[in-house]
């Protein structure tokens, strides 16, 4: 501290010093200035000029002797302030305050750090928290994917459930005229003949024998177009509803179209049986009025 102190103070007296040597040199250049003009230039000279030139160098004089008494002013206040703390508790009082001064700029220094740090981990955890939530979408929709093969496999299983079931067979009291609605299209399957017993109805199915069963399946191009036709319904002949009634197997694409067949033979005074069938599942018919389902 006391080094700095001696430091200024060399300083401002080598300021002093300068300015005085030039304050010397523009008087020195002046006089020299004065000394050399011709003597026939200077009778040329009329007086009004010189007392100009004379009164501009005495107004620099003085501005140059304000600047020296100010400069003689700050050096004395630099003097004063350097006796006032050339005492010890003075020096004790500077170096304390250096020290503070060092140890907080330790402080701040582990702040930036500690501050950089927390920014780090707060972008780790950032990261983090995308990935898990990256992963999260991942495994919803890993599980929406394996909901839907587990629904498929579980369609499969029905479906192979059904063609590999054992057909049951049902005695009826009355007997039965089968129909068929698919693609909304009325087929007639069995139906009784002139003895009056039932039989497969040629014209709209086409039977595959299954041992002593029939497995009916609707020959394309036949049947009764019930979808967006205004013909009239009417039951096949010869048939009575003291002895017959009507089974219809109904696929889920003629649901519409049962309520129209339904009604015109419910009118005609028939009982008539509903049979929801799956896509892929055909009416089994055997001997003596027998049928069923049967997965094909």
């Amino acid at each position: 501290m006391a080094r700095s102190e001696e430091l200024v103070q060399e300083s401002l007296e080598m300021l002093l010093d300068t300015i005085c040597n030039t304050f010397g040199a523009v008087l020195f250049i002046a006089m020299l200035v004065v000394t050399l003009v011709d003597p026939n230039a200077t009778e040329q000279t009329d007086s009004g000029s010189i007392d100009s030139q004379l009164a501009e160098t005495a107004t620099q004089v003085n501005s140059m002797q304000i600047e020296i008494d100010r400069l003689q002013l700050i050096l004395q206040q630099q003097q004063e302030l350097k006796r006032q703390f050339s005492d010890t508790e003075s020096q004790l009082l500077s170096e304390g305050l250096t020290e503070e001064k060092e140890r907080q700029a330790i402080l701040i220094e582990d702040r930036v750090g500690s501050l950089s740090a927390l920014a780090r981990t707060g972008r780790e955890n950032f990261d983090m928290r995308e990935k898990i939530r990256q992963q999260e979408n991942l495994l919803s929709q890993t599980k929406i994917a394996a909901a839907e093969v587990a629904r498929r496999l579980s369609d499969q299983a029905q479906k192979k459930s059904r063609m590999a079931k054992t057909p049951k067979t049902v005695r009826l009291r009355t007997q039965t005229i089968g129909t068929m609605l698919k693609g909304g299209v009325w087929y007639c399957l069995t139906r009784p003949n002139a003895a009056g017993t039932i039989e497969v109805n040629m014209k709209d199915c086409s039977p595959v024998d299954d041992g002593s069963m029939k497995i009916l399946k609707p020959r394309f191009g036949a049947g009764l177009t019930i979808r967006n036709s205004a013909q009239q319904i009417t039951p096949f002949q010869p048939s009575t509803p003291q002895q017959h009634h009507f089974s219809v197997f109904t696929y889920k694409d003629s649901a519409a179209e049962y309520r129209t067949v339904k009604d015109a033979l419910s009118a005609a005074g028939f009982k008539v049986e509903l049979i929801l069938m799956e896509e892929g599942d055909f009416p089994l018919f055997g001997p003596g009025g027998q049928r069923d389902r049967w997965g094909a």
